[in-house]
């Protein structure tokens, strides 16, 4: 699944999975409840990719999945957790709006929270 491929090129630091995961002019667009008042963030993914090798080591890791799809269109949810050089930094849910091109799926767009209250409930509150 493209997702986990999004999550591979993070923990490996490798732009060319990063590259075939996403689409050329993807957003990436970020909430974190953990400051008041929100921080919202929206950058460019191919930004974040020019900055992978500068990167600490990172984990993301998804609790669970939940994928609507309609022809070649599809919307993917995803409770997480976030480790940065193995201790856990927060949790938060992604929300991943994928397109098929060419019988090839690809990341067009993701939006998501960083929290770090009530992180072992997620999976059950999506």
């Amino acid at each position: 699944m493209v997702v986990n491929q999004f999550f591979e090129a993070l923990e490996k630091k490798d732009s060319t999975i990063m590259k075939s995961a996403v689409m050329t002019n993807a957003q990436i667009s970020s909430i974190s409840l953990m400051e008041r008042p929100y921080r919202i963030r929206t950058r460019f993914i191919e930004d974040d990719i020019l900055r992978l090798d500068a990167m600490p080591v990172v984990k993301e890791v998804a609790t669970d999945y939940e994928i609507k799809v309609h022809e070649s269109i599809a919307v993917a949810w995803v409770p997480y957790k976030f480790f940065v050089n193995n201790e856990f930094s927060h949790c938060g849910i992604d929300v991943f709006t994928l397109f098929k091109i060419d019988e090839s799926w690809k990341i067009m767009s993701l939006a998501y929270t960083t929290e770090n209250t009530n992180c072992d409930i997620l999976k059950e509150s999506n």
